[in-house]
């Protein structure tokens, strides 16, 4: 045991030696949607690149403009966040893409999705969801 926990710290230490860190992971939670009717849980890790990967489960919990349904999705995403937010949720022959502008720990914007003739808005809290 003492040797293998030898050997993790050996591990990290050569990570960190070498400019490596392990992939940071954060939950997320947006709201999209014309009427913010589907609810995001975005699970991401941050690649060392950069870019932010995993999947976000949409469930749909209805609006104004529609009543709740037992509707649940899955994309994967891919995210970068610089000046502003851009992502990409793909899921078979759906892609949508992604661009808002970050305040704080909130981003707001449109997504323009493959098969629809209108952008829709979303709202993605860039942190874990607030209690409720």
């Amino acid at each position: 045991m003492a040797r293998v926990a030898g050997g993790l710290g050996a591990f990290l230490a050569l990570m960190v030696s070498a400019g490596l860190s392990p992939a940071s992971a954060e939950e997320w939670v947006s709201r999209n949607g014309s009427c913010y009717e589907w609810e995001g849980r975005w699970e991401v890790r941050q690649e060392q690149s950069g870019v932010w990967t995993g999947p976000i489960d949409f469930t749909h919990v209805g609006g104004p403009c529609s009543r709740a349904s037992s509707h649940f999705l899955t994309y994967e995403t891919r995210a970068v966040i610089g000046a502003d937010f851009f992502g990409r949720r793909t899921t078979g022959s759906v892609v949508c893409n992604m661009h808002g502008t970050i305040r704080d720990i909130e981003v707001r914007g449109y997504e323009v999705c493959s098969g629809l003739t209108a952008p829709m808005a979303f709202v993605l809290r860039l942190g874990p969801p607030e209690p409720r």
